[in-house]
């Protein structure tokens, strides 16, 4: 039911089942999608911010396919998504997807320079 809400949109649903004791935020679905990477739209960025409120985020969680939810924001334009996530001490921008990519290869030209530059600069 999150990793629903969370791709529709539907940040009250979010909210309300966020706030259940037998709702987990990492559960991922058979294709390894978890609330963080369904939130992954531009249209979902309170969605995103959100989820990286709870304490027990996974935030470097990949899906069957080696994506992350830093992946997918950089790849879907998300400048706002791109930079709470890079707000956390705990990112990986190192992790690669299946195919050897990054989030910062995968960064859509909406992304601006500075906060390409930020990523690559936490890359190492």
């Amino acid at each position: 039911a999150l990793r629903f809400a969370c791709a529709k949109g539907h940040i009250n649903v979010v909210k309300l089942l966020l706030e259940r004791k037998d709702i987990w935020v990492n559960l991922g679905s058979e294709t390894g999608r978890t609330a963080p990477i369904a939130a992954c739209s531009p249209r979902n960025e309170d969605i995103v911010e959100l989820l990286l409120q709870q304490k027990n985020i996974q935030v470097n969680m990949q899906n069957n396919s080696g994506e992350t939810a830093l992946m997918l924001v950089s790849l879907a334009g998300c400048e706002r998504a791109v930079t709470l996530l890079l707000d956390r001490v705990d990112i990986d921008t190192t992790l690669k997807d299946d195919y050897g990519t990054t989030a910062y290869n995968r960064c859509n030209e909406s992304i601006s320079f500075a906060v390409k530059a930020r990523l690559k600069e936490r890359m190492g």
